[in-house]
């Protein structure tokens, strides 16, 4: 744990500093003197997407996993450092948490604990195991390599999120891990949310918001697939919705910004790194072009175009990547299809992957094509039964709670239309997210951004007229003695279950697997004993002994194809 702790600042650091740079940056470009700053998550988040950018662009040609890469990004970072007051500016942005109250720092300290308890054992999620390790594996040895997809098809699933783990898993230590850069964002997550909660109580008296901050808080940590599950994977669902979350709050917090124009390019870039994480973030599409328009109307015309390019230049390494791993550039959907190369992933098979994707979101069973087709076949009332009874209680009081907000918004479309144009196109865009989320892929921790978003829009927003007591503060107080109570035992039980000493100072990292070797061309593979568990088993591993697959030239680097 004590290494994830210096990771954590290491990592914050670097990100800080270049999102500041870039918002320093951005400044000059829209000739603004006027002092608007972003908070320290937001702007760390804004660094991250310009370091996933860059390093996208080197994975095209070089590997990741190296010391020199990392020297690479360091020296940029000190040389960023060296602007005016811009330590002195990290220093004053991380020390504004000793101004929270006394009882918030130790309920923060413990959730961060609780991060850094859980990421410090070992990884075993069926996910990680399966696909996204080997994908970052890869991405750290090798540069990008072409055809990769026939080794397994969901080594085709590319993400800008794999990019920025094979970048700070530091592996060239001894003592990488793939989920530093996870435990980090959600630190970054926290420490906003906690500063929310205390400004709602201890600066602007709002208690009513601040229950729904304290809301947001309790669910996140309830449900397994959201903090918990992203601190024990590399997963990109949790970091893709705090993405999509960051959107909506600069849309709502839109009209108390000064320099619009930067805030509305800042929204733009973010959403074209929220796509680059994640393709179920799509829907944001309909806030990006909003976006557009509120710069258009500000006049900011040049604005509109450098925001336009920057998004299409975020997007092209990714693009490229997707390509070169599996003939598409939106794997795994087979949509602009318009390069024929030999390493193309037959488009039938990439049509059932992306059918399973709602498949196994139904009903957790689609094993096989011909169950695939079934299942999507089926009629509402028949998968929905199954679907409901894989929900855990956390996942179906969410679902509870989005079916009561939509109750609640259907009651309030008199005060939906009188409200500020900002608000219509955010709950616009999070009912779009839904659809898509039940249609496409129905799993919660696929669509938690835009179902909590929307609950959070039409609670904080539609229903703010309610009148705060000091009994309704009372509550909430309770309630964050009940949360501090909760995560206090299980860290204990973490401690007493999940924990061995050699975990105070580094994580255990991914589970080992047993494989078998084979050798197909004159390259030697390896094949886990246990199906679709490649997890960290050395490069390159396969789960079809060679049957389908053949190397394109003599090499590895140089790709792969099918027979």
């Amino acid at each position: 744990m004590l290494l994830i702790g210096i990771v954590i600042l290491y990592i914050s650091l670097i990100c800080w500093t270049w999102g500041f740079s870039t918002l320093k940056l951005l400044k000059k470009i829209t000739q603004s003197d006027q002092t608007d700053t972003l908070s320290f998550s937001i702007t760390s988040l804004v660094g991250l997407l310009l370091i996933s950018f860059v390093a996208s662009l080197l994975s095209l040609f070089f590997p990741l996993g190296s010391i020199y890469i990392q020297l690479f990004f360091l020296t940029l970072t000190l040389l960023l450092l060296l602007q005016k007051k811009i330590v002195d500016n990290f220093l004053i942005q991380i020390s504004t948490i000793k101004h929270f109250n006394k009882g918030l720092i130790l309920l923060f300290f413990l959730s961060i604990l609780l991060c850094m308890v859980m990421g410090s054992w070992e990884m075993n999620h069926p996910d990680t195991l399966a696909y996204h390790s080997q994908i970052i594996l890869w991405i750290e040895k090798y540069k990008a390599v072409p055809g990769l997809v026939h080794l397994h098809s969901r080594f085709g699933l590319q993400s800008g999120w794999f990019v920025c783990n094979a970048l700070f898993s530091f592996n060239f230590t001894g003592y990488g891990s793939y989920n530093y850069l996870t435990i980090t964002i959600l630190a970054w997550y926290l420490y906003f949310i906690f500063s929310k909660i205390n400004a709602c109580f201890f600066v602007q008296a709002s208690p009513y918001k601040g229950f729904l901050w304290i809301a947001m808080l309790g669910l996140n940590l309830w449900s397994y697939t959201q903090v918990r599950l992203t601190a024990t994977s590399a997963s990109p669902d949790f970091i893709a919705t705090i993405c999509i979350w960051a959107v909506f709050y600069l849309i709502v917090t839109a009209a108390e910004q000064q320099n619009k124009g930067l805030h509305w390019v800042i929204v733009i870039l973010l959403i074209t790194f929220s796509l680059t994480i994640k393709l179920s973030a799509i829907p944001l599409a309909l806030i990006y072009v909003y976006s557009i328009y509120r710069l258009a109307s500000l006049q900011k015309f040049k604005l509109v175009v450098l925001a336009i390019i920057l998004s299409l230049i975020m997007v092209i390494p990714m693009a490229i990547r997707n390509i070169i791993t599996s003939g598409y550039a939106l794997f795994p959907t087979t949509m602009g299809d318009f390069f024929n190369v030999d390493w193309k992933y037959d488009s039938h098979k990439t049509a059932i992957l992306e059918n399973y994707v709602t498949a196994f979101a139904r009903t957790e069973s689609a094993s096989n094509e011909s169950e695939i087709i079934r299942v999507n076949g089926m009629e509402l009332s028949q998968w929905v039964p199954t679907w409901w009874g894989y929900r855990s209680i956390a996942d179906k009081s969410i679902v509870c709670l989005l079916i009561v907000s939509i109750i609640l918004f259907l009651l309030s479309l008199r005060k939906t239309k009188k409200s500020s144009p900002d608000l219509k196109i955010a709950l616009l865009t999070s009912m779009a997210g839904i659809v898509f989320w039940f249609v496409k892929a129905p799993d919660p921790r696929f669509g938690f951004g835009f179902i909590l978003a929307f609950s959070a829009l039409v609670s904080g927003y539609l229903t703010h007229s309610i009148t705060e007591s000091n009994n309704f503060r009372k509550i909430i107080l309770l309630l964050l003695a009940g949360i501090g109570l909760s995560i206090t035992s299980y860290i204990s039980y973490r401690f007493i279950h999940f924990f061995d000493n050699p975990q105070l100072i580094y994580p255990v990292g991914i589970k080992k697997n047993d494989f078998d070797t084979i050798t197909c061309e004159g390259v030697i593979f390896h094949i886990p004993k246990k199906e679709n568990d490649c997890g960290n088993i050395p490069l390159p591993c396969t789960y079809n002994a060679c049957e389908t697959f053949q190397l394109r030239k003599k090499t590895i680097e140089e790709g792969f194809r099918a027979k």
